[in-house]
């Protein structure tokens, strides 16, 4: 991209772009809380080769604010490409189809907010843009964008931490060589992935909840030629690879090579810029709210009524009914279920009403026939009110204490609960009649009451204080431990003080317990309070599970945290814990893996050494 441009600036860049993307479609699944792991077969392939010439005229400073909302110092840029030579092709649309549709939208003036340091803040695409095209403007503009320095003496080193979709990004730049020219650099541009974002989507079981961190792995390095008095960015060659993790789980993985080379850079006269502002101005997309350059641009029923149209493709709401009626599944036919999955979860998203046909079908099913699972994950997955209305008919009408507990642990990952919902759920858990359907219905209720926390914060309060109110009262150490874990379920900042009061109790089974239930609270000071659990407590056991809820959390703080124990820590059974967990974060964390391998090396205690030398063998 380009770097500090004054007002009337026209550049021209001969583009060579190449991508490769490859995804699980099972993988995603299984990773977002799906029951059917292992699930295989299912997967995409989406690929880009263009050739063109980009011409980015800069139009002025931004009228209003850009894709970070009231930062200041935005300038508007408008980009389009001509003499396009596009080649696209994806697993669903034939490459005639789609490369012809690519090259025209890409023809059409688009408009960025980019700011002072060469940032895009925010993209507005043509009205009828289609999707796979901004995809693939966006995923150009993405490579090649770079930060220029603050003044034209640059140092030879830096960094900075940026936002984009998938979490934090650490980009490095090293300058390597001066290039040909009075004030001209080249730098070496690295990409590294530091704080992924994490979306919880649990599994509730008595104390079990597991959690989905989306998590970009790039790796390669780009080239970039700027010249510093002019604030011009002259060149970028390089490649790039990304792989896209789901809890450890890899869904996806892509590959981008790009020669970016300046070819013309001019000023406008003042009346030619005139005109070209007049022409923008009458242009609909200029004045359209710019977007994050790492989004769609949809909104999130737009979106996902766009997939469910594309999944369902010539299906009908009575085909996908039937094809329900007819399955019956065999419990390791996974990747038979996850296409049932996918087709009901796109009929009831488009047709919300189908919700209660494939309630009855799911009654006429046997409970553990995994054609009925798939259905409810449906259910859950489109959750709207006719969808959380059918769950909860099957919820009253369950034949067995199994399929009750089944459903619960469904019903616990609905993203936006209704009222009709949550009360159905605290029926459930005061009824005394089982105490296992009573407990993990409050374990769901603690998820639900994390979920709400956001879209009605009111409702989301109201059962934290319920949920405190209850653990205060409670009579014995098992019904503490319970309400802890539904306190630590719903990951409210407001329950940090009453788990942390826990983490003294005199027993040791109710301290790992409130240990445990920190894992969900996104508050710094949480590595604080386990860092005092794991010099001070006296149980083995306690400091095990402060352990295991650092790893679980993998926040750098804690993973430094955890390899300090590992070095210094006089216990073995909680070295050997700690040896384990380091492990499986050394893709992440190369500190741990050098941890692990000095140990299995020279470690002095017999165990620990035996341990790290098995971990380290395996590999």
């Amino acid at each position: 991209m380009p770097g500090r441009l004054a007002t009337g600036t026209q550049l021209r860049y001969a583009v060579d772009f190449r991508s490769d993307a490859r995804y699980s479609l099972a993988a995603l699944f299984a990773g977002q809380g799906g029951t059917r792991e292992g699930a295989s077969g299912l997967a995409g392939q989406f690929s880009v080769s263009l050739r063109a010439t980009m011409e980015m005229d800069s139009l002025g400073p931004a009228m209003r604010a850009g894709g970070h909302a009231g930062e200041s110092g935005l300038r508007q840029v408008a980009v389009r490409l001509a003499d396009v030579q596009a080649q696209v092709a994806s697993a669903s649309v034939a490459q005639s189809e789609s490369s012809s549709r690519v090259a025209a939208d890409l023809a059409a003036w688009s408009y960025l907010d980019v700011a002072a340091d060469g940032r895009v803040r925010g993209i507005t695409f043509a009205a009828g843009t289609h999707s796979a095209s901004q995809g693939v403007l966006r995923a150009l503009l993405g490579l090649v964008q770079v930060s220029v320095p603050e003044t034209t003496d640059a140092p030879s080193a830096w960094g900075r931490l940026e936002e984009d979709a998938a979490g934090s990004l650490r980009t490095q730049y090293v300058r390597l060589a001066r290039a040909p020219g009075e004030g001209n650099s080249v730098w070496r541009l690295a990409k590294t992935r530091s704080a992924p974002l994490p979306t919880q989507a649990p599994t509730i079981g008595i104390g079990e909840r597991r959690e989905v961190a989306t998590q970009t792995l790039p790796a390669g390095t780009l080239q970039v030629w700027y010249d510093r008095a002019r604030g011009l960015v002259l060149g970028i060659s390089g490649r790039e690879s990304q792989r896209t993790l789901l809890s450890r789980r890899e869904v996806g993985n892509a590959e981008s090579a790009v020669q970016f080379e300046l070819m013309e850079a001019r000023c406008l006269r003042s009346q030619d810029l005139d005109q070209r502002l007049s022409e923008a101005q009458a242009d609909a997309a200029y004045a359209m709210p710019r977007r994050p350059l790492g989004s769609d641009g949809l909104g999130v029923a737009e979106r996902e009524h766009t997939v469910a149209r594309s999944t369902l493709g010539d299906d009908t709401t009575a085909s996908v009914l039937q094809l329900l009626d007819k399955q019956t599944l065999a419990p390791e036919d996974t990747q038979a279920a996850t296409r049932l999955y996918l087709k009901l979860k796109a009929l009831l998203i488009v047709n919300a009403a189908a919700s209660g046909a494939v309630v009855q079908r799911v009654a006429a099913l046997a409970p553990a026939n995994p054609a009925a699972r798939a259905a409810v994950d449906a259910l859950v997955a489109a959750g709207h009110g006719p969808a959380q209305a059918a769950l909860r008919q099957l919820l009253v009408g369950a034949p067995d204490e199994a399929t009750t507990l089944r459903l619960l642990r469904a019903t616990a990952r609905i993203a936006a609960p209704d009222a009709d919902m949550v009360q159905a759920l605290e029926r459930l858990a005061s009824s005394p009649a089982s105490p296992a359907v009573s407990a993990t219905a409050s374990l769901a209720l603690g998820v639900m009451a994390g979920r709400l926390r956001e879209a009605d914060a009111p409702r989301s309060d109201a059962l934290v204080r319920n949920f405190v109110y209850l653990l205060e009262s409670a009579e014995d150490g098992a019904a503490r431990r319970q309400w802890l874990r539904v306190l630590g379920n719903t990951g409210a900042p407001a329950a940090l003080p009453i788990l942390a009061a826990r983490l003294t109790d005199a027993e040791a089974e109710t301290r790992a317990t409130a240990v445990n239930a920190l894992r969900w609270i996104d508050e710094p000071a949480v590595e604080t309070r386990l860092a005092v659990v794991l010099e001070k407590d006296v149980s083995d056991d306690v400091r095990i599970a402060a352990a295991r809820t650092l790893a679980a959390r993998a926040t750098g703080p804690g993973m430094t945290l955890l390899t300090k124990t590992f070095q210094r820590n006089a216990s073995e059974r909680v070295r050997v814990a700690v040896a384990e967990l380091l492990w499986q974060e050394r893709q992440q964390y190369p500190n741990a893996d050098a941890a692990v391998r000095r140990a299995a090396r020279a470690d002095p205690m017999p165990d620990v050494r035996a341990v790290c030398q098995r971990l380290v063998g395996g590999a």
